[in-house]
């Protein structure tokens, strides 16, 4: 009788366990698609260039952290790489395709020779610049697409005099198959 309970409490136990990997496995498919009601994705492959200046930053999922975010009336791509590189994004309007959006912010903070570098519209009192999609959640792809923006170089501290430069870049987002 001993033996037949310590076996039922095993095999019990040996069910939890399977039991619980498997709502793991269900849970990271999860994160790693979309999540009702806030079309987020965390990306498990994409890539996101931005030119600046002084250099090229490249994200790449999924050793970066890629999200594109959104609904019909903005989107969003955020980045991060670690505490001193990450990039945000965000359209003015929803997604559309082979249409441009204006941007309504944009901000990249990275490390270029050492020294921290900070593009922001922090600065901007117009238009910012533009934001266009040529894919948009079609066979493998959440998001394609290009942007161009006059952001200003942060530097000195908020008192500075703020100058623009010219920063562009493409992203290609995939689906989580």
């Amino acid at each position: 009788m001993k033996t037949q309970i310590l076996s039922i409490l095993f095999l019990g136990t040996l069910l939890a366990c399977f039991s619980a990997c498997k709502k793991a496995d269900s849970l990271e498919q999860v994160a790693n698609s979309v999540i009702a009601d806030t079309t987020t994705y965390t990306l498990k492959k994409g890539t996101v260039t931005i030119k600046t200046p002084d250099t090229t930053y490249v994200f790449t999922a999924p050793g970066d952290e890629i999200h594109f975010s959104g609904d019909t009336s903005y989107y969003n791509i955020n980045c991060y790489r670690d505490q001193y590189t990450s990039f945000s994004i965000t359209s003015a309007t929803g997604p559309k395709l082979y249409g441009a959006s204006n941007i309504y912010e944009f901000h990249l903070y990275g490390l270029y020779q050492n020294v921290s570098q900070v593009y922001s519209n922090v600065y901007n009192n117009g238009p910012i610049g533009t934001i266009g999609l040529t894919d948009y959640l079609t066979n493998s792809s959440i998001a394609t697409g290009t942007f161009n923006a006059n952001i200003a170089k942060v530097t000195n501290g908020p008192q500075a005099t703020p100058t623009y430069y010219n920063i562009s870049g493409s992203f290609d987002l995939k689906l989580n198959q």
